[in-house]
């Protein structure tokens, strides 16, 4: 099983599709998440709740972190330790390997309150 956590996004998307050239069974997680290959199973979980995590993870030989927080630095602050924290967790508690995936910088810098290095 090959689980993509925060699926949906640019890079979850096209994650999935990529899968289907290792494997047929991929788990797709999201708080609403849609097929993007006629066998994906679809897994709906908030990323900040550490025992949806540990269900979405159960199982999984790979988990793919994906997820895309708004860019906000207030929502970042805020969630994302949350959310790294829960996934580390179940993937240890579960011995699951881990795969991290970062494109913040695919982003444009049109926000009022940016993301910068200095965050």
């Amino acid at each position: 099983m090959q689980t993509i956590l925060g699926s949906g996004g640019a890079i979850g998307n096209a994650l999935a599709k990529e899968l289907t050239n290792y494997t047929s069974e991929i788990r797709l997680v999201s708080r609403n998440p849609e097929k993007m290959n006629p066998e994906d199973m679809l897994f709906p979980a908030d990323l900040t709740s550490r025992e949806q995590v540990e269900k979405a993870v159960l199982g999984s030989e790979v988990a793919y972190l994906t997820v895309g927080l708004p860019y906000n630095h207030k929502i970042w602050k805020s969630q994302w330790p949350v959310i790294m924290e829960n996934v580390i967790q179940a993937c240890m508690k579960h011995q699951c390997k881990l795969v991290f995936f970062d494109n913040i910088y695919m982003y444009e810098a049109r926000s009022l309150d940016p993301i910068t290095e200095d965050l």
